[in-house]
C-alpha cells in the first residue's frame, strides 16, 4: 500500500464531516489518481476507486472519485460543456438528477434567460461541489436538457445537507429551486436525446464502479483482525472471487461505454456480494471494533448505497 493510501486509511474518522479536511485529501488525491474513465478501462488492473475502498476502507471518498471519472465529466464532455469551458482537473463537479417525482426540476426558456423550479433529492458531492450538472425537462415539449452551473451562482439556501448515515467522508444534497433565473448560456448544446443517453449509459458504468469498490470495502472490512477471526475460512476465496468477476463486469462496460456499443446491464452475482456483506457485517460485532472503524460497518448498506440514486 502506498504512503498515500495508508495516510487516507488513518485519516478516515477525522475526516468524517470535516469539509475542510476532505478538500485537502481530495485535492492531494488528484494529483495520484487524476479521475479519468481511462483510469478504469485497464484490464487486470484495479481503478482507484476500489483502491480506496479495499486498501483505505474509504467508500466515501471511492464513490466521489467514481461520480467525477465516470458520470460528470464523461456526460459533461458529451453534453458540449467542455467546448465551452474547462473545469480544472481538480474541480468537483455534481449531477443533480435523481428527482422528486411531486416536483421535477423544469426548465422554462425565455428570450436569454433560463428559469429552473424543481427538487433534486440526491447529489453526490454536492456540498463540496465546485459546480453543478443539472438535468431539467423543457416546460415546452418535455425535452430534457442539462445545464452547467457553478456553485457561486446558486441561491442562499438552495442547498441543503442530505445526512445518509452513512458514506460520511463525502458530502450528499438536495437542491430546491423557485423560479430561478440564469443566463441561458449556461444550457448546455446537447439535445434532449444525448442527453438521455449519455445519463443512461455512464449511469451503467457508475453502478459497476460502485459495486466493485463496494466489494472492496468488504474485504477491507474481512481483514481486520477482530472480523477475520469470525468469519469462516472460504470468505476472503468468495470476496477476491466475486471483486475479479466484478472487475471484469466493469472493464467490459467502460470498454462499451467508450466504444459507443451496448451495455449489458445485469451485475454481477449481486445476490451474493449483498448476502456476504450482511453475513461480514453482523460478525463484525462492534464492541470488539476499534471506533474508527464503526463507520464503514454503516457503509455495508447495499440497499441504501443503491436506492437514493434511483
Amino acid at each position: 500500500m502506498d504512503d498515500f493510501l495508508k495516510r487516507l486509511k488513518s485519516g478516515y474518522s477525522a475526516r468524517c464531516g470535516d469539509s475542510a479536511l476532505r478538500a485537502a485529501a481530495w485535492s492531494e488525491l488528484c494529483g495520484r489518481y487524476p479521475p479519468s474513465i481511462e483510469a478504469c478501462a485497464v484490464a487486470g488492473k484495479s481503478p482507484p476507486s476500489t483502491l480506496f475502498a479495499r486498501d483505505a476502507g474509504d467508500l466515501g471518498i471511492a464513490l466521489l472519485w467514481i461520480v467525477q471519472a465516470a458520470l460528470v465529466r464523461p456526460i459533461a464532455t458529451e453534453t458540449g460543456l467542455y467546448e465551452l469551458r474547462a473545469p480544472s482537473p481538480s474541480s468537483i463537479g455534481a449531477l443533480a438528477h435523481s428527482e422528486d417525482t411531486g416536483r421535477p426540476m423544469r426548465a422554462l426558456l425565455e428570450d436569454r434567460s433560463l428559469r429552473l423550479s424543481g427538487e433534486k433529492k440526491y447529489i453526490t458531492g454536492g456540498l463540496d461541489a465546485d459546480f453543478l450538472l443539472i438535468t431539467a425537462l423543457e416546460e415546452t415539449g418535455g425535452t430534457r436538457r442539462i445545464i452547467y452551473l457553478p456553485m457561486g451562482l446558486l441561491p442562499a439556501g438552495a442547498l441543503a445537507e442530505l445526512e445518509l448515515g452513512m458514506l460520511r467522508t463525502t458530502s450528499h444534497a438536495r437542491l430546491s429551486l423557485v423560479d430561478f433565473t440564469l443566463d441561458d448560456v449556461s444550457l448546455l448544446p446537447a439535445d434532449g436525446r444525448t442527453v438521455n443517453r449519455a445519463i443512461k449509459r455512464w449511469g451503467m458504468v457508475e453502478r459497476a464502479l460502485i459495486l466493485e469498490a463496494y466489494i472492496g470495502l468488504c474485504i477491507y472490512l474481512a481483514r481486520l483482525p477482530v472480523v477475520s477471526e469470525t468469519l469462516e475460512p472460504d470468505i476472503a476465496e468468495r470476496l477476491d472471487r466475486l471483486v475479479d468477476a466484478q472487475a471484469k463486469s466493469r472493464h467490459d462496460r467502460v470498454d462499451a461505454a467508450m466504444s459507443g456499443e451496448r451495455i449489458d446491464p445485469r451485475d454481477t452475482e449481486i445476490v451474493e456480494v449483498a448476502e456476504l456483506s450482511k453475513y461480514i457485517s453482523r460478525r463484525a460485532d462492534p464492541a470488539g471494533l476499534p471506533a474508527e472503524e464503526l463507520s464503514r460497518i454503516d457503509d455495508l448498506d447495499l440497499a441504501r448505497l443503491f436506492s437514493p440514486r434511483s
